[in-house]
């Protein structure tokens, strides 16, 4: 069983099947209704599911055909379609594909309405609301975009979390540790703190060549954990 926790919207892939349990708003469940549920409940009924993510409004998967796909809220494009829209109506209350590309490799779980997933090619890609340099791509603004973009070209990073808000944690592929966005309380672990900065393409922790991601970590509004 593979498991991505966080703040709103625990997730879990249960032998190829989705299931779920958490309080919800926009459909967050995927279950196509707008109901809480206190006990795990299946979405639909595929078992073709690979990754689970999600942010604090929905969620994002891919399956093992490549496909990308996403419910919840799109109040500010995470759903990938094009389009943005508020309440129940603007949302998606069950799974829908992300564009017709099949070679999607990984989801990754985000702080507040961002999104971000990699490619078979290592290619990182991003949509939704990105804020204060979260992405690592050369911008402090908020950047919006209701379907996904790439930010980092294939073969330089491995792997990516976001342990808490406005902040990215980048391992790269020769086992390095670089870090992008805010460092207001140190966070970003660079040396900079206590002065509050952004820091809009990642820098450098340290100089080990060993680091591993591990993603069932979120520590708030504290320091990372990788």
């Amino acid at each position: 069983t593979k498991v991505s926790t966080g703040s709103l919207l625990p997730a879990a892939i249960n032998p190829s099947n989705l299931d779920r349990s958490i309080n919800v708003s926009s459909g967050n469940l995927g279950i196509n209704n707008a109901t809480s549920m206190s006990v795990p409940v299946q979405i639909g009924t595929d078992t073709n599911w690979s990754k689970i993510a999600h942010s604090n409004y929905g969620a994002f998967a891919v399956k093992t055909n490549g496909t990308l796909w996403a419910w919840g809220s799109n109040n500010t494009g995470q759903l990938g379609q094009n389009t943005r829209g508020s309440g129940l109506a603007g949302s998606a209350s069950v799974p829908i594909q992300i564009g017709s590309d099949t070679n999607w490799q990984d989801v990754y779980s985000q702080w507040g309405s961002s999104s971000m997933a990699k490619k078979t090619d290592g290619s990182f890609w991003a949509w939704g609301n990105g804020e204060d340099g979260v992405w690592g791509n050369n911008s402090c603004n908020t950047q919006k975009y209701s379907s996904p973009i790439q930010i980092h070209a294939a073969g330089v990073y491995s792997d990516f979390v976001t342990p808490q808000s406005k902040l990215g944690l980048w391992r790269k592929c020769d086992g390095t540790l670089w870090a992008s966005g805010s460092n207001c309380s140190g966070q970003l672990g660079c040396g900079d703190w206590p002065s509050c900065c952004c820091l809009s393409s990642p820098v450098q922790i340290g100089s080990d060549t060993n680091w591993t991601m591990n993603r069932d970590v979120t520590t708030m509004w504290s320091a990372p954990v990788a």
